[in-house]
């Protein structure tokens, strides 16, 4: 994922000095309105209906957000395959803690791809008052052009903690790009990809790799031009041990180390452990640890 070439990346990090929301703006409807969806879960399916959305805003006010979102956005993420499985298998068991997570994560803005949009297609996000908004970022074909643009925003809030079956997700929906309208499926996906993504990073174990890349730049040297190379924009891979049971029979040495031991009153202790040889261990999957009591996610 070259997150170095894309334009509302460049715009969001300050990688050159285009007005990226004000160059969108030539290719928005200004016209189109809000539309909402309720969408509620039921067992290994969803389903939704219409309702009338009371958001009065236009394109060009979601776009001006972007404005607030420069220079303020964690590292982008790229989402594995095997880090979307599991997303998409632990959907239900967060659907309590969707409130929680937008309180938590409260003023927090980024980037994602995930495994099942187009290359060169991103989701950026931002929460605030507990509403989480997303900007769906596509590489598509206008006119004689493609352009990489917001081709629809959401705004979603969750309307209840209820776990799993008969949770209620409610997402108003603004078309940006003339001629560009997502079915509801993909509208929940994109919702769906970023709550349970804010989730499982934040309480689920996670495996984070970070990818360095590299750039090249024209720049002037007297009176010639040489190309350098710099550091570019660096964004995270996320995997997870969410799924992931572990066994491990052979005998290996665990050197000396420091741990914060806790006591029955309450009161933790810096003790030293000294190296020794480990019989083999198992580790529950998260999951498992979860549903047996190990470990709560309240």
């Amino acid at each position: 994922m070259d997150f170095n070439s894309l334009p509302a990346i460049k715009f969001l990090y300050s990688l050159d000095n285009r007005d990226y929301p004000l160059s969108v703006r030539r290719f928005c409807n200004p016209e189109y309105d809000f539309s909402r969806l309720v969408f509620s879960y039921e067992k290994k399916d969803i389903s939704w209906v219409e309702e009338e959305s009371k958001d009065t805003r236009k394109p060009y006010d979601v776009l001006d957000i972007l404005y607030k979102m420069k220079n303020n956005c964690r590292k982008p993420v790229v989402i594995s395959k095997s880090f979307f499985s599991v997303m998409e298998k632990s959907e239900d068991a967060f659907t309590p803690f969707h409130n929680d997570i937008l309180e938590e994560c409260d003023g927090e803005s980024g980037v994602v791809h995930a495994p099942y949009l187009m290359k060169g297609a991103i989701l950026l996000y931002s929460v605030d008052g507990g509403k989480l908004s997303v900007w769906v970022v596509l590489n598509q074909k206008q006119g004689e052009q493609n352009i990489i643009a917001p081709s629809t925003y959401i705004s979603v809030f969750p309307k209840d903690k209820t776990k799993g079956a008969g949770h209620q997700l409610v997402i108003d929906y603004i078309p940006l790009i003339q001629g560009c309208f997502e079915p509801p499926i993909p509208l929940y996906t994109h919702a769906f990809t970023i709550l349970t993504y804010l989730c499982l990073r934040k309480w689920a174990e996670v495996e984070i790799a970070e990818i360095k890349t590299k750039v090249k730049k024209e720049v002037k040297k007297g009176k010639k031009s040489i190309v350098i190379t710099e550091d570019g924009l660096s964004y995270f891979t996320f995997d997870s041990k969410w799924y992931t049971e572990v066994c491990n029979n052979n005998d290996f040495n665990v050197s000396g180390h420091f741990r914060l031991q806790r006591y029955g009153d309450g009161s933790r202790k810096l003790i030293y452990i000294n190296e020794f040889v480990k019989h083999g261990y198992h580790r529950k999957a998260l999951i498992d640890k979860v549903r047996d009591g190990d470990i709560t996610l309240d």
